[in-house]
């Protein structure tokens, strides 16, 4: 039995890009916009309807960039030493290395969790089981007891706005993700 259906593999890799490109909402790097609004795009034709203006939902998260609002062990974690350690940990089993950015912002987290689902599709494609399984989990623990936990966190502290709009699209990827590797 392969360690993900074929029927699903496609939407993975569809999803991998979007969650990619909409982690590029969280830089402060402005040469990053072009690759959030393309996030936005994608992301539309995943959930199959029209989303609010990029523009505006880019504006409103600025504020949050610039507060540094974006790392996990601002939301969760009582040992932010031991959290940022267990994500390079499973970063380097995986051959990434975090540059810049520390290890529970959340662009890295994104941008770690769209590699393991290509490392899942190539895997899957290349029968190789144990590449799949190993990263099937790795993205398991990357949804369910990181971003998942944390960005609802997230969203409960900036409020209603138009940021966390972005924060519903993320979630609800992340929700058809986790339903897609069962």
């Amino acid at each position: 039995m392969p360690c993900i259906e074929n029927k699903h593999l496609e939407k993975i890799i569809e999803i991998a890009v979007a969650i990619n490109r909409l982690a590029k909402c969280f830089s402060e790097m402005l040469e990053d916009r072009d690759a959030c609004l393309d996030g936005f795009k994608r992301a539309s034709r995943i959930i199959g309807n029209e989303l609010g203006d990029p523009q505006e939902i880019i504006g409103d998260l600025e504020r949050f960039i610039r507060s540094r609002h974006l790392y996990e062990s601002s939301y969760i974690s009582s040992d932010p030493v031991l959290l940022k350690a267990r994500l390079s940990s499973l970063y380097r089993s995986f051959g990434v290395i975090e540059k810049g950015e520390m290890a529970d912002h959340i662009s890295v987290e994104l941008e770690f969790l769209s590699l393991l689902f290509v490392k899942i599709f190539i895997s899957s494609i290349m029968n190789d089981d144990n590449g799949c399984i190993e990263s099937l989990k790795a993205a398991h623990i990357m949804i369910i007891d990181h971003l998942s936990v944390w960005i609802a966190s997230f969203k409960e502290r900036i409020g209603h706005s138009k940021a966390s709009e972005l924060l519903e699209i993320l979630d609800y990827l992340l929700l058809r993700s986790r339903d897609l590797l069962r």
